[in-house]
């Protein structure tokens, strides 16, 4: 259940942000959507993450800057992700001289996902230690209002959060 949930947000993620930059076509070709994918795959492994350890929207980057991060995030999933497993077996044996190795695809990553971390507000909705249980709140019968209006975070934003919650919700 937990890997069909993080598939579909991965998914609407990545959706989203090539709505986000269809005027530049280019910008989502195809070494783009592996990479993203397979890193935040990994980033969110392949069994629902518990404190200390709540995978966000700034890890993504220290997967590509911080190999020790990036090492550790490896060998929690190892062996339990085919499809993890081949994507870190190809970029790792990518030659950093490569035009795909994890330096050069490092920026093309990120930078897409730089808007919903640079924003101190958004930042402190995307990227903390804790998440709200949503499942738990449909479980209990509880309402929850979110105030997502586009001129508090933006139109991109407000538009990212909206469809992870429907994501997250379903």
């Amino acid at each position: 259940r937990y890997l069909l949930a993080r598939d579909l947000l991965i998914d609407e993620l990545y959706a989203y942000i090539r709505r986000m930059y269809s005027f530049i076509p280019e910008a989502m070709g195809p070494m783009f959507e592996s990479h993203f994918r397979g890193m935040l795959a990994l980033l969110l492994g392949v069994e629902q993450q518990r404190e200390p350890y709540i995978p966000n929207l700034m890890h993504m980057r220290l997967l590509y800057t911080n190999r020790r991060f990036l090492d550790a995030m490896a060998r929690r999933s190892a062996g339990r992700d085919p499809v993890i497993d081949d994507f870190l077996s190809e970029v790792l044996g990518i030659s950093e001289h490569s035009d795909h190795s994890l330096a050069n695809m490092s920026s093309w990553i990120t930078s897409k996902i730089q808007r919903f971390i640079a924003d101190v507000g958004l930042r402190n909705m995307t990227c903390q230690n804790r998440m709200l249980d949503l499942a738990d709140l449909v479980e209990r019968r509880r309402i929850v209002l979110f105030y997502l209006r586009r001129g508090r975070f933006g139109e991109y934003a407000s538009g990212l959060l909206a469809s992870q919650m429907v994501t997250r919700l379903r």
